[in-house]
């Protein structure tokens, strides 16, 4: 394993703007902005408003972060700001917790229950929207002798004032 880069030596992404820093970019047109940064080195920069983040641009960095989860622990304000809207999911979870989650959900995942999946995810949806050639509902506003109540079974019974 190689020694890590000090942070500074970690080039920053250019077009940052102030206040937003890479924000514009990164929403305007996502996939042509993350597809630049390996220009600029396998580790680089961007800030998103205040936070600035390390964006990863090699596979194999990518991999040994994947793979050393001890040494690479979710954190972070950014992390941090995420675990308050779900909590600790298993992408937002710190190393300590994330085994016991992933062992909770692995069996979901199992080869033999794959193909039980497959049926729901491919049936054809029932239509919420009527096909063309369908007759619709008509849109016109009701009478109003049928938003009044109905009338009781023995209505002559009941005297009019």
């Amino acid at each position: 394993m190689s020694r890590p880069l000090p942070t500074q030596s970690i080039p920053t992404a250019p077009r940052a703007r102030p206040c937003v820093g890479h924000l514009v970019p990164l929403l305007w047109d996502p996939l042509a902005f993350l597809n630049s940064l390996p220009a600029h080195g396998k580790l680089v920069r961007i800030r998103l408003g205040p936070f600035a983040l390390v964006v990863i641009c090699d596979p194999e960095l990518t991999h040994q972060v994947l793979i050393d989860d001890r040494l690479f622990d979710k954190g972070g304000p950014l992390i941090g700001r995420l675990r308050e809207v779900p909590g600790d999911g298993a992408a937002t979870c710190p190393h300590s917790a994330h085994r016991r989650l992933r062992r909770l959900a692995q069996p979901a995942f199992h080869p033999a229950r794959l193909p039980g999946y497959a049926e729901p995810m491919t049936a054809r949806p029932k239509p919420s929207t009527p096909t063309a050639g369908t007759p619709r509902a008509s849109h016109h506003p009701a009478k109003p002798s049928s938003l009044s109540p109905p009338a009781p079974a023995n209505a002559s019974a009941i005297p009019t004032p």
